[in-house]
């Protein structure tokens, strides 16, 4: 059998590229607002997994179409498309460093805190109903 080579379109694969860079910007300004927030830590680093990873998928699109470019001018467009993806590569590079640290310094102002101790520094008491109840147990 006479099988035909499929010959990937640079056009598709650029606008392909193009979905997945938005889909990128849009789980980016996510991770941003929730980094700024004090959201839970899986969940801002789950949404910057998900921005790296449309930024990856774009950029491997975009290496595919400049392989698959006759024309100079559409591989230098790419190859421009790909610097601004690098772009996009460092700012979820910056938000995991701030979420890294913020996550460090939560465990260190924790470990400095007393047990049982509420945040004006008083010790805590123990309510009522727990007393009545352990003082019970005690008998």
């Amino acid at each position: 059998m006479n099988r035909a080579v499929r010959r990937e379109r640079p056009d598709v694969l650029i606008e392909q590229a193009a979905a997945h860079q938005r889909q990128a910007f849009f789980w980016l300004r996510r991770a941003g607002g929730e980094a700024e927030l004090a959201g839970p830590l899986l969940v801002r680093r789950a949404t910057l997994d998900r921005a790296r990873e449309h930024v990856l998928a774009a950029r491997d699109l975009l290496q595919r179409a400049s392989r698959a470019a006759r024309n100079p001018e559409l591989r230098s467009a790419c190859t421009q498309a790909e610097a601004a993806l690098e772009a996009v590569a460092c700012r979820i590079g910056e938000l995991e460093a701030s979420i890294a640290a913020s996550d460090v310094e939560d465990a260190e102002s924790a470990r400095r805190r007393p047990p049982y101790s509420s945040s004006r520094g008083a010790p805590r008491r123990p309510s009522t109903a727990l007393a009545a109840t352990t003082a019970g147990l005690a008998r």
